[in-house]
């Protein structure tokens, strides 16, 4: 089976994603503003789900888009890898660039301020030199080095390298067959990973056995799958729906499932909401509700690179904290997001807007 290149008449750009991403955007940045010493039965402790919730679905919309859109380019032209990764990096790399010489200016004004020497906190050049190369993910002192938030952007240039392969597959063997073997993929990765994980491993052991691009390729081409069905207009049908409540019953039951079932059992769910949004979007309409969160979504990206840069700031203003934890948090939230935006809009503007023109010209040329 190849790949049909369809010329569908549904909008150019659908604003569900844009508002999902500005969920899952606020449910990362409250993840990791949460105090450090919170206890396990805080009221506060399902702020947790924020953080996995919302990297699962940052996957998930990133296989739909990214692949949404070649198959939009198909129908014009032949796919070729080369350009294809050079599209992905042109959009990928600035700002993330961006962010890495913000967080190294932040860091030498930081100890300025604290009479240190100017580069008491930058980045070890081996921690620099992998970031810059994009191959921080694969090794587990260089994970999370510079921002720990800065896996999640070596793993998805991985997953932009695996592409080709997952349109192999579908090539070979068809979407839904190529799907499940990715699956396979996924599922004897994570199971084998977590064979490695003992109670002593660290958490960048961890996370580097937990989180790479293998293990978090189904999530991904999840994403992709759903876009060929909205593609094709294809809706959601109702034992999709029915077997979708099942997993997420089972991925919210402690114990329920194996901890390296729990990503995909997550991803299947919010690839799930995803389509059933995408096929009722024409029903809809963005009014007051959604549309601040459809903004969010159109800066997430630029969120994400920055808002880990000034959490450490934050919380050394309010360290030790007169106030409970719920006010502790909700101050620590609105310090960050307050340095964030002004910052993350500018690099919206200035940099995220004009690369995406400039790759939209050049297709067109």
């Amino acid at each position: 089976m190849t790949i049909s290149p369809v010329k569908d008449q549904q909008p150019t750009r659908f604003w569900t994603p844009d508002v999902l991403r500005g969920l899952a955007i606020f449910g990362v940045v409250s993840f990791h503003t949460l105090p450090l010493d919170l206890p396990a039965d805080s009221s506060l402790s399902w702020v947790r789900y924020g953080g996995p919730v919302g990297v699962s679905f940052f996957f998930v919309l990133s296989g739909f888009s990214v692949h949404l859109s070649q198959l939009r380019k198909d129908a014009s032209q032949p796919f070729s890898w080369q350009q294809f990764l050079w599209q992905r990096l042109n959009r990928l790399y600035p700002p993330y660039l961006a962010a890495i010489l913000v967080a190294i200016a932040t860091n030498i004004i930081w100890a300025a301020l604290r009479g240190r020497p100017l580069f008491s906190f930058a980045p070890t050049p081996g921690d620099l030199i992998s970031h810059l190369l994009l191959i921080h993910t694969l090794h587990p002192d260089t994970f999370f080095g510079i921002i720990p938030a800065f896996w999640f952007i070596g793993v998805l240039f991985h997953l932009y390298c695996l592409y080709p392969c997952f349109r192999c597959f579908i090539q070979r063997w068809g979407t839904t067959t190529a799907l499940i073997m990715v699956l396979a993929v996924t599922l004897t990765a994570r199971y084998l990973s977590h064979t490695l994980i003992t109670p002593s491993t660290s958490l960048e052991m961890s996370s580097y056995l937990q989180n790479n691009a293998p293990q978090r390729w189904f999530e991904w081409c999840l994403g992709a799958w759903i876009a060929i069905r909205i593609l094709h207009k294809e809706p959601p049908p109702r034992w999709f729906s029915g077997l979708t409540g099942l997993l997420f019953v089972v991925y919210l039951v402690p114990y329920a499932s194996p901890v390296w079932l729990s990503d995909s059992l997550l991803g299947v769910c919010l690839g799930s909401l995803l389509w059933h949004l995408l096929s009722w979007e024409t029903q809809w309409q963005l009014n007051f509700l959604w549309r601040p969160w459809s903004y969010l979504g159109l800066f997430s990206y630029s969120i994400y690179l920055l808002h880990q840069i000034f959490v450490p700031y934050v919380r050394s203003a309010l360290d030790p904290s007169p106030f409970a934890p719920m006010p502790t948090f909700l101050l620590v939230l609105t310090g960050v997001l307050l340095l964030t935006l002004p910052i993350s809009i500018a690099l919206h503007y200035l940099l995220e807007k004009p690369l995406i023109w400039r790759s939209r010209f050049h297709e067109r040329g």
